[in-house]
């Protein structure tokens, strides 16, 4: 029964490892930070398995915007915007939803 017991763990470990998306970031760095950003890509995109590229077109106190795009296609382009004040941290979970929102990946 030992012996049955110890096999099965070693199945089980050398089953591999769910595969993350790999997200490559670039594009404008700016008011809340590219960096900031790119973490929020890869928290939300973490499901998909394409290798991804985030595209930060804008990083402005007023506007942020940015698109996803994979080999072969591209989603639209996605803009959070305040005419009052400054953009905070908000705008980027806001930029997020609308990216996975509105874009089909492969």
């Amino acid at each position: 029964m030992r012996k049955t017991f110890s096999a099965l763990i070693c199945l089980l470990s050398l089953a591999p490892p769910a595969v993350a998306a790999e997200i490559r970031c670039t594009g404008a760095s700016g008011h809340l930070g590219r960096e900031r950003i790119c973490a929020a890509a890869g928290e939300t995109f973490r499901s998909s398995s394409a290798s991804l590229t985030l595209e930060v077109i804008s990083d402005e106190p007023h506007r942020l915007s940015a698109r996803i795009g994979w080999s072969g296609g591209q989603g639209p382009r996605v803009d959070v915007t305040s005419p009052d004040k400054p953009l905070d941290g908000r705008a980027v979970s806001r930029l997020m939803q609308g990216l996975r929102g509105s874009t089909d990946l492969p």
